[in-house]
C-alpha cells in the first residue's frame, strides 16, 4: 500500500512477525526508517540526522520529538509500547543505553 503526502511517500510492508516495518521516501529518493503507531495513522520516523518525528498519515502535521541527538539512531526501526505512548530506542554503538521518549 502506498500513500502521499505532500513530497512524502510513504510505503507499507509486514515483517515475519505481522510488524509493520516500512520507508519513507522524500521526492529525493532519501530513505527514512519509520515505525507505524497502533492507530495506524500515526509513524514515527528517525531520519538520517537521527531526528525522531512523529507524523500524521491522514493530515501530514508533522512534530519533532528529538532534534540535535549525538547518538545515531539510524538503521534502527523504533518499537512502539502497544498502548503507542512510549517509544524505545537503541544508538547505533557498541555500549549504549536504551532511551525510552513517552509522549
Amino acid at each position: 500500500m502506498k500513500r502521499f503526502l505532500g513530497d512524502v511517500e510513504v510505503a507499507e510492508q509486514a515483517d515475519q512477525r505481522g510488524q509493520h516495518a516500512s520507508r519513507i521516501r522524500d521526492a529525493l529518493g532519501d530513505g527514512y526508517r519509520l515505525a507505524w503507531l497502533p492507530d495506524s495513522r500515526r509513524v514515527v520516523v528517525v531520519d538520517r540526522g537521527s531526528r525522531i518525528h512523529l507524523v500524521d498519515t491522514q493530515t501530514g502535521r508533522q512534530r519533532t520529538l528529538l532534534e540535535g541527538s549525538p547518538w545515531r539512531f539510524w538503521g534502527n526501526v523504533p518499537p512502539i509500547a502497544p498502548d503507542g505512548r512510549t517509544i524505545y530506542l537503541g544508538a547505533l554503538q557498541t555500549q549504549s543505553d536504551i532511551w525510552m521518549i513517552a509522549r
